[in-house]
C-alpha cells in the first residue's frame, strides 16, 4: 500500500500539478505489481509521499488529507479525476482524515459517496 499527502493548498493553481503527481504514483503502483515508493517532483508545497506496499501485488493507495487546510472545488475535481484514475488502473484508491468542510464541498457537488464511501 502506498500512501500519499495533499499539499496544505489544493486550488486551481496547485490542482494539475497534485494530479499529475497522483498518476504517476498510480501508474508505478500499478506497473510495479504493488509498490508506489515515492511520488517524483514533490517539493515543501508538493506531494509527500510515505509508506510501502503492505504486501507484494497489493494494489491500493491512501491519499491523507490531513495537511489540506486551503481548498476550493479544483480539490473535488483533482480527487475525481485520481478516482477514475485508479478505477482504470485497477487500484483500490482511499482518501483518508477529509476536513469537514471538504466533505461539505463532496456533498454539494454530489461526489461525497465516491470519494469517501457510503
Amino acid at each position: 500500500m502506498s500512501t500519499i499527502a495533499t499539499p496544505a493548498s489544493l486550488t486551481y493553481v496547485e490542482a494539475t500539478d497534485f494530479v499529475s503527481a497522483a498518476a504517476g504514483a498510480l501508474a508505478r503502483l500499478s506497473s510495479a505489481g504493488g509498490s508506489a515508493p515515492s511520488v517524483g517532483g514533490a517539493g515543501a508545497d508538493g506531494v509527500a509521499a510515505s509508506g510501502a506496499s503492505a504486501a507484494a501485488g497489493a494494489r491500493s493507495m491512501e491519499i491523507d488529507l490531513a495537511p489540506l487546510v486551503r481548498f476550493d472545488s479544483s480539490a473535488i475535481a483533482a480527487f475525481v479525476a485520481i478516482e477514475r484514475r485508479a478505477v482504470e488502473r485497477g487500484v483500490e484508491l482511499r482518501f483518508l482524515n477529509a476536513p469537514p468542510n471538504l466533505r461539505k464541498l463532496a456533498t454539494l457537488y454530489a461526489v461525497d459517496s465516491l470519494l469517501f464511501g457510503g
